[in-house]
């Protein structure tokens, strides 16, 4: 099997120790899915099912699915209600290949939801009922639960993940990174800051900084960086999550493009407008799913961004955040020989 490097910093600077990992074989990502209903024209709405870490996930499981047939497990953890909808959305995501293991229903909660309203340019606006969401209990599920998800290659998780919870629970869920770190997983993170979801600035900074402070891999886009740390270039921000701990990043910084930093040097990938932009709701969840699925593959960070973008290109000219199974999987199949699931 194909190998490649992860490292961590373990001393001032730029020192990282490297190692070769092989390509791994389970991800446990934990995140909210919310009934997502979407503007259709003349007052009516679309519903599917949706959230940023599930998106990631979908995109992700779809593109193993056709670049290795199998061999990966994607654990989508996270609770939903006992209700019909919460049924119809288990059994969607199993209908995507993802694992459930790790769901759990509550008696008490239910899924929240939002509307999406998008204007011409494809940029949209959110309305979001979430208060409810049996999501933000998902902390308390696994301290009961006799098997924490301790075993896995791969953790992603984002801010928002983070924010739907509670103190204490954000807390338990940083000590599991932590314990899972310590066993040797990969930890990924997408800030993915939401101002509406946090009670202040100084909140979201302060949580998403211990965030930096476990990631291996971190997923930011600059404009976040900005509104939380006031940092105000690109190497700035290198120079920062370089400073917590985080030895591979992509920050995705609009129109400059994609910057990067692996053990192998920095690099830039340029802005390429997408052809046709309906709707950008998933352009950032696509573009984490597909890049860790490269890396997952083996493929260099580099060439796993290039991927990513051409890949998050493709889903902004589709409405919604997930673009029809057979819609991708056909674009996935048409530019493989490409790179983007497949290559080095």
């Amino acid at each position: 099997m194909a190998g490649h490097y992860w490292c961590r910093e373990t001393g001032g600077g730029n020192v990282f120790s490297c190692q070769v990992r092989w390509v791994m074989k389970r991800v446990v990502a934990f995140g909210e899915c919310m009934v997502e209903f979407r503007e259709i024209g003349n007052r009516q709405y679309q519903s599917s099912f949706a959230g940023d870490v599930y998106n990631s996930c979908v995109y992700m499981r779809r593109a193993l699915d056709v670049a290795l047939k199998g061999g990966f497990e994607v654990s989508f953890m996270t609770a939903v209600g006992q209700d019909a909808i919460s049924d119809d959305m288990v059994k969607s995501w199993q209908e995507e290949g993802l694992d459930t293991s790790l769901v759990f229903r509550s008696d008490e909660r239910t899924p929240g939801l939002y509307m999406i309203n998008t204007d011409e340019g494809g940029e949209r606006s959110f309305t979001y009922w979430r208060t409810q969401s049996a999501a933000r209990d998902t902390m308390k599920f696994l301290r009961r639960s006799p098997d924490l998800p301790l075993e896995a290659d791969l953790f992603y998780f984002s801010g928002i993940s983070m924010a739907i919870l509670g103190d204490d629970d954000r807390a338990f869920l940083l000590d599991l990174v932590r314990q899972m770190r310590g066993r040797g997983t990969i930890i990924a993170f997408d800030p993915n800051y939401r101002r509406i979801l946090w009670h202040s600035i100084q909140e979201a900074r302060d949580w998403i900084t211990q965030c930096y402070q476990l990631t291996d891999i971190a997923l930011p886009g600059l404009e976040d960086e900005q509104t939380l740390f006031n940092r105000s270039s690109v190497g700035d921000v290198i120079k920062n999550l370089q400073s917590a701990g985080v030895g591979e990043m992509v920050i995705k910084a609009g129109e400059q493009g994609m910057f990067g930093l692996d053990p192998e040097g920095r690099f830039h990938l340029p802005f390429t407008a997408a052809e046709n932009c309906i709707d950008t709701t998933a352009a950032g969840d696509s573009f984490c799913g597909i890049y860790l699925s490269n890396r997952l593959q083996g493929l260099k960070a580099e060439k796993s961004v290039q991927a990513a973008a051409r890949a998050a290109a493709f889903v902004v000219g589709h409405p919604g955040a997930i673009v029809p199974r057979d819609v991708f999987e056909g674009f996935l199949k048409r530019v493989a020989p490409e790179g983007i699931v497949k290559g080095n």
